[in-house]
């Protein structure tokens, strides 16, 4: 902690960028509890709608990753960064006045919108962090990111749970002003001018056409450095597995609201495997600092990540839901931070933000796919705990195999 604390301290410009995404990350986990009980319904039985909600939520990740790269790389990462947070503020009203007025099948169309904007966001931090950092600070930059982000999802999906189950239009309210509060903080940074573009590239956004050719050239990168393909794809086979699970995640809370009710539940297994995403990372660096190899790490912090889902598929006691929830989120949490960390590391100066868009493309392609099916299996078959377990299958052996992939030489 006392690491964490000095590194706030001393880095004031990392501060206000951590002070913006910890409001705006405690007002998302509002609004995804309250989305998810108005998609799924007060019967339960719309579990491709659900899935459909959670596709939109994601999938501009991938979209418009190709887009969203470039931009952080070649465009002022503060401005990109404030407008965003500003248009991320004025959906979330127009969320909260359909919702009041009684149309709630409109909220995850304007979620689309607003995950349009939120992809936007991604590879902008992610471009700007090592900026505001050292090179030899960048894990621990990560993995407090990574514990603001579990902190705040335990928090936010709690509360969100609580006061979604009463006013899910407050949630959404709640969120509003949450990116109103970053957008404050945001202003605070210096500007994040660019790197100096390729030779021939200028700027603005008439030379963003012309950068998305330099998409191949951050997929050529990737594939002449093993060790950087495994952090650009490392996150996609676990996230894969756990779109499956986060479907069925859904279900069981409403099937046994253990804790009361589907939102209250929901919200406090939600935040216990956020708290556990915070707590893995920390454990990883901790291995990390005493030597132990870094692909040991990371291996086995993916493998708790498949076996806390796999225990969730079987579990039928409150308390074995509830350390499935944990597994899964400590393992998926120090994925994240590792995979990030390492591509972080190895990206040539100027591809950052390209090579998190490949990484936003992996991941949100394998993560909404694998929701999708899993709901139309559910949904056709009537069965639960198969659809779920295709899935974790298949995330498993595609993790097993980019192991195996880049242990060797890439074309050797």
């Amino acid at each position: 902690m006392r690491d964490y604390l000095n590194l706030l301290r001393t880095r004031p410009r990392f501060r206000a960028l951590w002070l913006a995404e910890l409001v705006s990350l405690f007002g998302d986990w509002f609004t995804v509890v309250a989305v998810s009980l108005i998609t799924l319904g007060d019967s339960g039985d719309h579990i491709v709608l659900l899935a459909l909600s959670f596709v939109a939520h994601s999938l501009p990740q991938a979209l418009l990753a190709p887009i969203a790269g470039p931009l952080a790389d070649f465009f002022d990462k503060r401005r990109s960064l404030l407008l965003t947070a500003l248009a991320e503020c004025a959906v979330t009203l127009l969320m909260v006045v359909v919702a009041t007025a009684g149309h709630p099948g409109l909220v995850p169309g304007l979620v689309l919108v607003r995950s349009v904007l939120g992809a936007m966001r991604e590879p902008a931090v992610s471009a700007a962090l090592p900026r505001l950092v050292s090179p030899d600070e960048l894990v621990l930059a990560n993995a407090l990111s990574s514990a603001t982000w579990s902190a705040t999802f335990a928090l936010g999906m709690a509360l969100g749970g609580l006061v979604a189950g009463y006013r899910p239009d407050l949630a959404l309210a709640i969120d509003a002003l949450s990116f109103a509060i970053a957008a404050v903080f945001i202003a605070k940074l210096p500007p994040l001018e660019p790197e100096a573009p390729p030779k021939g590239v200028g700027r603005g956004l008439g030379a963003v056409l012309p950068l998305l050719r330099g998409m191949r050239d951050a997929v050529g990168i990737a594939l002449s450095d093993r060790l950087l393909l495994r952090a650009v794809l490392g996150k996609a086979p676990v996230t894969l597995a756990g779109g499956g699970a986060w479907v069925l995640l859904n279900l069981t809370t409403r099937a046994h609201p253990f804790l009361g009710t589907a939102g209250v539940t929901l919200g406090v297994l939600q935040g216990l495997r956020g708290i556990s995403t915070g707590v893995g990372p920390v454990v990883a660096e901790r291995f990390l600092r005493r030597g132990t190899r870094p692909g040991l790490v990371g291996f086995v912090a993916a493998g708790a990540s498949f076996a806390g889902m796999g225990l969730f598929v079987f579990a039928t006691s409150p308390w074995a839901i509830l350390a499935a929830a944990l597994l899964w989120g400590a393992g998926g949490g120090a994925n994240w931070v590792l995979t990030t960390s390492e591509m972080q590391k190895r990206a040539p100066a100027g591809y950052v933000g390209r090579l998190s868009a490949i990484d936003g493309i992996a991941w949100s392609l394998g993560m909404c796919g694998a929701a999708l099916a899993t709901a139309v299996g559910m949904e056709r078959t009537r069965l639960f705990a198969e659809p779920t377990l295709v899935a974790l299958g298949v995330g498993v052996a595609l993790h097993a195999g980019l192991e195996l992939a880049t242990r060797r030489r890439i074309g050797g």
